[in-house]
């Protein structure tokens, strides 16, 4: 498989759903394995995009000055949203002072609120 570049910081999690979705690579966009994951892809043997039974091909997230996720977003192999088994596209968290979560909130995929 060829090793892709996230244009993010943190790591990008490729998994291999015909191996049971088992890790097959882990880094950041200078290889290095550290950080958050800010990306997953689902890709079968040939390297090509596959939608996860959940609904989605990708899991793009990003997170705060602390390394708290803060967005994480659900997709297709294009980017567009997606909603998942749960009917969500996305989730939005805020934070207190003291690193708790005080808020998540969750919408599908024309970015409106869902319950």
């Amino acid at each position: 498989m060829a090793k892709s570049k996230s244009p993010k910081k943190g790591r990008s999690i490729y998994l291999d759903p015909s191996a049971d979705s088992k890790l097959v690579e882990i880094a950041n966009k200078n290889g290095v394995s550290i950080g958050n994951i800010v990306e997953e892809r689902y890709l079968d043997a040939q390297g090509q995009y596959v939608t996860r039974p959940e609904g989605y091909a990708r899991i793009l997230r990003s997170y705060n000055e602390k390394q708290q996720l803060v967005l994480e977003l659900y997709t297709d192999a294009s980017g567009n949203p997606v909603s998942n088994t749960a009917g969500i596209a996305g989730l939005e968290r805020r934070y207190d002072d003291r690193y708790n979560v005080v808020e998540e909130s969750y919408f599908g995929i024309d970015g409106l609120p869902v319950l």
